[in-house]
């Protein structure tokens, strides 16, 4: 389950030449592109010739269980304490 407010884990903002470059993409019009292999859209601001990624901060919550592995516990061969 993904943690509330989460926020930003990285962005980018480079001009669109380097994004052209980076992903041999065109980004020749305003609007999200679809970058294969990245977790969301890249918003292309083609009038002022720069495209915006913000990857999103994603947390996971696991639940614990008694089941797994625990902490180390030394033997006690003897019996004593």
């Amino acid at each position: 389950m993904p943690h509330q407010g989460a926020g930003q884990a990285a962005n980018s903002c480079p001009a669109r030449p380097q994004w052209r470059e980076w992903t041999g993409l065109p980004f020749d019009i305003t609007g999200d592109v679809i970058v294969p292999e990245a977790l969301i859209p890249v918003h292309c601001d083609a009038e002022h010739d720069h495209a915006v990624y913000v990857e999103p901060n994603v947390w996971v919550e696991h639940a614990l269980s008694d089941a797994g592995p625990g902490p180390a516990r030394r033997a006690n061969p003897g019996g004593l304490s």
